[in-house]
């Protein structure tokens, strides 16, 4: 499935230095994924330092990162 980001994801991923690669693992492997209001999918995936946070939405057959933290 294609990985797009939205503008305020993008943002994030330079502001907060975040590899893409691990954005995709954290997408196609997360170790949690809770699902939110208006159709979003948290997920989680724990690094050796740190664990990464993704806010995501499935919409024509793509998926869309709309935001990304540490936490």
């Amino acid at each position: 499935m294609k990985i797009k980001y939205s503008p305020h994801a993008k943002k994030r991923l330079k502001e907060r230095k975040i590899n893409k690669s691990g954005v995709t693992l954290v997408l196609t492997k997360p170790d949690n994924k809770v699902f939110g209001g208006r159709n979003r999918i948290i997920v989680n995936r724990k690094f050796k330092d740190y664990t990464l946070e993704a806010v995501y939405v499935i919409e024509g057959g793509e998926i869309i990162v709309i935001t990304l933290y540490y936490i």
